[in-house]
């Protein structure tokens, strides 16, 4: 493995670029529609009040649920209509002001009070016009139907570890141009968050909301300098065998890459090492293996024997400076006689980015 490591480097340095990642919040939101909706921020032309602002503070569990635990750089927002909506036709709002914190409360703990929602560091991160794009409609409404997507300007560094996500959206009347804008995906119910809003009452608050995060798709990077791994892709078998890593892909640290939810069939089983990424991956039915796909260029391999259902390898990263920003995915793979025509499964793929902290 080490072999491998230092024979890739040279030309990984060159061409190594980190993709950038998303969560949706409120977690669950990703795979299903809210179960609610709103007009706010983005559904209102706020035309008959002084302007819009929109503050929701989402809890951490939102991030750490769904595997964010370290800090992130939170480079992109994006909003999506309700579900039930009609067809709206969209349009720009010119003037809108996006700001973000870590706050200081918890969304348990909002107030009318703005400013004290806001922890210390409270960030414009976009100002400027924003466009509403037009809309589907119910019957053509997917989970990606984003219809506002803003690139922040300033992006902005959130450790889940320190508290709660503030986004808190300002417009003021009169900025819309257009056609026409309407209700906005919300989860109501288990949502680990909360509202503060101005309407009639702008530049004040109206008032707050616990149990109501608009839906919002947050686009991110690690830190600089940050180490990590994130899974894509999905296993076969019934279950589905998995592949996790145990450990972030620090220069100089090992980390276990571990193999579960193997039949009992298994007689051996494989972790693959790549430096090629294939997302999505490779069908690999019509060599007999019906649900599987193949994550990554196989270049490298470490053989183990199954025991009680799991697997597990280590992967040592060597303590050299030259290897950070270095990309390498794994995959585990098994025989598992009676599985499916060829008797061989394999799992998800996992993308390590290693690096200096």
């Amino acid at each position: 493995m080490q072999r491998f490591l230092t024979a890739i480097t040279l030309s990984a340095l060159a061409t190594t670029a980190t993709a950038q990642l998303s969560v949706v919040i409120p977690a669950g939101c990703d795979v299903a529609a809210g179960n609610s909706s709103n007009a706010f921020p983005w559904g209102t032309t706020a035309s008959t009040w002084g302007g819009l602002r929109l503050m929701c503070v989402y809890g951490a569990t939102n991030f750490t649920t769904q595997n964010v635990n370290s800090p992130i750089l939170i480079t992109q927002l994006k909003w999506r209509p309700d579900n039930n909506a009609p067809t709206y036709t969209g349009g720009i709002f010119t003037t809108a002001t996006v700001q973000l914190s870590t706050s200081p409360t918890g969304y348990g703990g909002v107030t009318t009070n703005y400013a004290t929602n806001h922890g210390p560091d409270l960030t414009t991160v976009y100002s400027g016009s924003v466009t509403h794009t037009a809309t589907p409609g119910s019957a053509a409404w997917t989970v990606t139907s984003w219809c506002v997507d803003i690139t922040l300007t300033t992006p902005f560094l959130y450790d889940p570890s320190q508290g709660d996500l503030v986004i808190d959206v300002d417009y003021p009347t009169g900025s819309f141009t257009g056609g026409s804008v309407g209700q906005m995906d919300v989860q109501s119910t288990g949502s680990n968050s909360a509202r503060i809003f101005a309407s009639s009452m702008y530049p004040a608050a109206n008032g707050t909301s616990q149990n109501h995060g608009v839906v919002v798709d947050v686009g991110y990077l690690p830190p600089s300098g940050y180490a990590y791994s994130v899974p894509y892709g999905a296993g076969c078998g019934t279950p589905a065998i998995t592949h996790t890593s145990t450990g972030r892909p620090v220069i100089g640290n090992t980390i276990a890459l571990d193999t579960g939810n193997l039949p009992a069939t298994s007689v051996i089983g494989a972790t693959l090492f790549g430096l090629a990424e294939f997302n999505p991956g490779i069908d690999l039915t019509p060599l007999g293996m019906p649900g599987c796909s193949q994550y990554l260029s196989i270049d490298a391999q470490q053989i183990w024997i199954p025991v009680g259902g799991a697997g597990s390898t280590t992967f040592a990263i060597p303590n050299s400076p030259a290897f950070a920003g270095v990309e390498v995915k794994t995959q585990a793979a098994a025989l598992a006689p009676g599985a499916n025509a060829i008797g061989a499964i394999s799992t998800n793929g996992i993308k390590h980015v290693i690096d200096i902290n």
